[in-house]
């Protein structure tokens, strides 16, 4: 009997890993395009602003978690960005990552829907 419990509690646990791990993945994907739209906000690079939101309305889920996550770390990198002093980045090159941001999140909620079915 002990065996089966532990096996069964094992097995449990393990389902729900790979669950918070697939949550994890889409919250740090938000967080991360929130870091590029604060330093957009701030470079007034107001059309890669408007690519990210449409990219989040597009592809995640209208649930508060994510628009905390998303908001919190616009404003986060927004002051970071501008304590650092540095320069913004040049256009071409933030769109690079803008890209890349936006791909990694459609990916991380893709990954998320392909395993509820």
């Amino acid at each position: 009997m002990r065996i089966l419990t532990t096996t069964l509690l094992t097995l449990v646990l393990t389902g729900f890993a790979s669950i918070a791990s697939a949550e994890d993945a889409r919250y740090l994907s938000i967080k991360a395009l929130g870091e590029v739209n604060g330093i957009a906000l701030k470079c007034k690079y107001f059309d890669q602003v408007q690519r990210v939101k449409q990219s989040i309305i597009a592809t995640v889920p209208k649930e508060r978690v994510y628009g905390v996550a998303f908001e919190t770390s616009s404003n986060d990198a927004f002051l970071a960005f501008i304590e650092s002093r540095e320069l913004c980045p040049g256009p071409a090159g933030f769109n690079r990552q803008v890209d890349e941001r936006i791909e990694a999140m459609k990916e991380a909620f893709a990954a998320t829907a392909g395993e509820s079915r």
